[in-house]
């Protein structure tokens, strides 16, 4: 029987690098070249305020004045599915759709943590940025982001390339 001729110490060496360095170039050129498409904008008028909240089941003599979210579609189609974020840390889901032209107020007690144990605490949390996610009519999600001074006047949107935007936000300043 003949004896296998061994592979020569260079040819192993290349062949080793091409099977080593392959695979990262050819994972970095494929997310290079598949970016996911940018979110949609979500056309939305958020303002912080207050709003009279009366429970369901308590007298017409125990309305509380409580902060809230105010968000308003200005489209002529509605927007389903809206989840909207505070400071992205406090979630509330609202299940039914906002209808065009139409507002609807949140108060800020009900948001929650992810894992539904904290509330949102107005007495000692300011809001400096309000993230609405929507279902719009064509089935994407879309999504508008608003941010807040502490006395809760809007600031300005940010820029594409976040210059505009302070480096930190009014509650992570000490």
């Amino acid at each position: 029987m003949p004896r296998p001729k061994p592979i020569p110490r260079r040819l192993l060496i290349v062949l080793l690098l091409c099977v080593s360095l392959i695979p990262p170039i050819g994972v970095v050129t494929f997310v290079a070249l598949h970016r996911p498409p940018p979110e949609a904008q979500l056309e939305a008028e958020v303002e912080l305020g207050i709003m009279p909240y009366q429970r369901a089941d308590d007298e017409a003599a125990s309305i509380r004045l409580l902060q809230c979210v105010t968000i308003r579609n200005p489209n002529q189609y509605p927007y389903n599915n809206i989840s909207v974020s505070l400071n992205k840390q406090f979630y509330y889901h609202h299940p039914k759709p906002l209808l065009p032209q139409q507002s609807m107020q949140i108060p800020l007690e009900f948001f929650i943590t992810k894992g539904g144990n904290i509330a949102f605490q107005t007495g000692s949390k300011k809001v400096d940025r309000v993230t609405i996610f929507a279902q719009i009519p064509s089935g994407e999600r879309a999504v508008a982001e608003r941010y807040f001074a502490n006395d809760g006047s809007p600031l300005p949107a940010p820029s594409k390339s976040n210059s505009d935007r302070p480096k930190k936000l009014p509650s992570e300043i000490k």
